[in-house]
């Protein structure tokens, strides 16, 4: 008995009707779902327009932008991240120059499913930013993790709201590997996202980076 095909546009542009995001679009679901991957991807939304319209999809780069936008705005944060919190937190951080200045990328991952918990950039890296990100993580999920891992940025060392809740290890190698090349391809994404987006806002990187990691947890998680 043969296997039945798998059509995973098919089943994220589900995923995006469920969630509320596409409701009256002229654009199929399908579509949208390849606009948003692409540009995950990193295509500007021009070249992801021209992108479906080679496929005879004829839609502007204004109404791409429009469909991340209710993505990461309207999509359930939920759906967004994982459904219950790990035992142990990977965290780190990135840089991210938005024309004259730069921001920051904290991202926490779960070294078992290498899936992203949570993703959001600030506009400092200090002990505060770190505190109020993983507030937002406790906020989210509603609770700790048992522990979680971070390299030996000074940042880290000072946190002390969360030291009584969860173990602290500081290391720059071991359990850290195991999501390396997720680092490593986040921070190719963010370097061509910046290329386009030279001015951007540190919303607009909030918008890219829900969408991005919304996608990526699909197709880790549901889809592969």
């Amino acid at each position: 008995m043969s296997k039945s095909v798998r059509n995973p546009l098919g089943e994220m542009g589900r995923w995006l009707k469920e969630q509320g995001i596409v409701r009256r679009e002229r654009t199929d679901a399908e579509m949208i779902a390849l606009a948003l991957f692409l540009y995950t991807k990193g295509l500007s939304t021009r070249q992801v327009a021209r992108v479906l319209g080679q496929l005879g999809v004829k839609v502007s780069h204004v109404a791409v932008w429009r469909w991340v936008h209710k993505y990461s705005q309207r999509a359930d944060p939920k759906a967004l991240w994982l459904p219950r919190l790990p035992q142990t937190l990977i965290v780190d951080d990135t840089s991210l120059q938005l024309g004259s200045r730069r921001i920051w990328l904290f991202l926490a991952t779960d070294p078992g499913q290498r899936a992203i918990v949570y993703a959001e950039p600030y506009v400092g890296r200090s002990q505060w930013d770190v505190e109020g990100f993983l507030q937002t993580i406790r906020r989210l999920y509603g609770g700790w993790p048992r522990r979680w891992v971070t390299d030996r940025g000074p940042w880290y060392r000072t946190v002390s709201v969360v030291l009584t809740a969860m173990e602290h290890v500081q290391m720059t190698r071991g359990i850290r590997n195991a999501v390396e090349s997720l680092f490593t391809q986040l921070k190719r994404r963010l370097a061509n996202f910046a290329g386009y987006f030279p001015e951007g806002s540190v919303q607009s990187v909030k918008e890219w980076i829900w969408t991005w990691a919304g996608f990526y947890n699909l197709l880790k998680l549901h889809l592969s």
